[in-house]
């Protein structure tokens, strides 16, 4: 059965400069629609949660982009 993993991409400028770091989602995925489909309706959560782990403002800008590609290695 094919699994889809989802990557979390993260940008915003902190005090002590940019930040930019991939997070991998913990969620299983049995499709690349299931997975883009979650991708789209998480990202402003994904935002919030960026602001609130480095306790800015709701206003504070963030860049979420995510990506669902095939777990594992290809055979």
């Amino acid at each position: 059965m094919l699994k889809v993993a989802l990557t979390w991409l993260v940008m915003t400028i902190g005090q002590q400069g940019p930040i930019a770091t991939d997070i991998k989602d913990p969620t299983p995925f049995t499709s690349k629609e299931e997975c883009e489909k979650f991708g789209e309706e998480m990202s402003p959560r994904m935002g919030d949660w960026v602001r609130g782990a480095i306790r800015a403002p709701w206003s504070h800008p963030v860049e979420v982009v995510f990506n669902c590609d095939a777990e594992g290695n290809p055979a």
